[in-house]
């Protein structure tokens, strides 16, 4: 699975995080990954995907108080303790 870093910082400087820096991974490089998989083996290996509301799924907690009341206001989800299950 393809993998990156995607530091957020506070200012130009890029001297401070804003938020701890971790190893990310795409989740629509999956079926890509399997498709090339599918490729490699020369065998078929279907891929489908299920979509629901956002509001029926998991909410991760990733956002302070402050920055959520910040994407609220800009009509985006917050993705905070107060939004999340």
């Amino acid at each position: 699975m393809p993998e990156f870093v995607n530091p957020k910082y506070t200012d130009s400087t890029k001297t401070l995080f804003t938020k701890p820096t971790r190893l990310e991974c795409l989740m629509q490089d999956f079926p890509r990954l399997i498709m090339e998989c599918s490729k490699v083996l020369k065998k078929e290996m279907p891929v489908g995907f299920t979509k629901f509301d956002r509001w029926l799924c998991f909410t991760c907690v990733k956002n302070n108080i402050a920055d959520a009341i910040k994407k609220s206001a800009a009509l985006q989800p917050e993705d905070c303790c107060l939004s999340a299950e």
